[in-house]
């Protein structure tokens, strides 16, 4: 299980190769999905990059809420330059939802860019709702004793007096209660810094499984309950923490 939690995108200027004023860049640093960025008639080469100030590892990448088609071409790129005349890359596999990709190794460059050459797409346009760069929390798959996965529907329903309903349809978002049978002295100190980072109103990208993001797709979150740590022997821990999709 990982957790992307950590992210530079909202700590620095992004530039992009084009923009469409009333879908501005900047919406890309609102965690709220709705608010997207839209680049002007442009879908091909798209750019969106990055200056983090001096060179930083990063572990993790992701794009999410995008209308990219299956066709397009994803990369990543890093530099030591803000020119990108020889970057470093990575292609992204698409994905209808969160696209999302973590380094075997940490790269740590000062630039980095979001690349997209989508000519097939018949909006016009590229739009993304959020993009992630930073770092992750790795937690044991072996540590979680069942997966329990909830479909929360947000419609509001009322009845009439001959038992008719009827109400405002709303959406489907997922919700995970788990439970931790075992965690080390050293695995509750990072869970404890990530839980002190995200509070219950941050949102993240929680990967479950990170070897089968097509059979568990990942989700965009926020922890929704207080967490619980119990000490069960010898500084070792169980705990539980609620995770509930966000848009």
């Amino acid at each position: 299980m990982r957790i992307a939690y950590d992210n530079l995108i909202d700590d620095y200027t992004l530039t992009p190769s084009s923009e469409d004023g009333s879908y501005p860049v900047e919406n890309i640093q609102d965690t709220r999905l709705s608010r997207v960025f839209r680049t002007d008639s442009e879908v091909s080469d798209v750019t969106i990059d990055i200056d983090l100030g001096s060179a930083q590892g990063i572990t993790c990448c992701a794009i999410l809420a995008h209308n990219i088609t299956s066709g397009a071409t994803i990369k990543i790129q890093a530099d030591d330059n803000a020119g990108f005349s020889s970057p470093a890359e990575v292609s992204l596999t698409h994905a209808a939802g969160i696209i999302v990709h973590f380094f075997s190794s940490t790269p740590s460059y000062r630039y980095w860019r979001f690349y997209i050459d989508d000519d097939s797409n018949s909006d016009g346009y590229i739009e993304l709702g959020r993009l992630f760069l930073g770092t992750y929390l790795t937690i044991d798959n072996s540590c979680l004793r069942e997966l329990p996965e909830e479909a929360l529907d947000t419609s509001v329903v009322d009845y009439s007096l001959t038992g008719q309903a009827y109400g405002d349809e709303g959406d489907i978002f997922r919700r995970y209660a788990l439970q931790f049978p075992y965690w080390s002295s050293s695995m509750l100190s990072s869970i404890k810094t990530f839980v002190e980072a995200v509070k219950k109103y941050e949102p993240f990208i929680l990967v479950i499984d990170e070897d089968n993001t097509d059979k568990i797709l990942p989700c965009y979150c926020v922890k929704e309950e207080d967490s619980m740590y119990t000490h069960i022997f010898d500084y070792a821990w169980e705990g539980s923490m609620t995770f509930r999709e966000v848009g």
